[in-house]
């Protein structure tokens, strides 16, 4: 089991979205292409 200080998490999640607001938003842009090639790991926030 991982186990991870609040304020780490926060800090990852707010990182996630003020990279989302400078790149267009969260997207794959590979979706679709070619499966199982090309895609990155994320993390996704409501």
């Amino acid at each position: 089991m991982f186990t991870f200080p609040i304020p780490a998490v926060r800090t990852v999640i707010e990182r996630g979205k003020s990279d989302a607001a400078a790149n267009g938003g969260f997207r794959n842009p590979y979706y679709g292409q070619k499966p199982g090639e090309g895609e990155k790991p994320g993390l996704w926030c409501r």
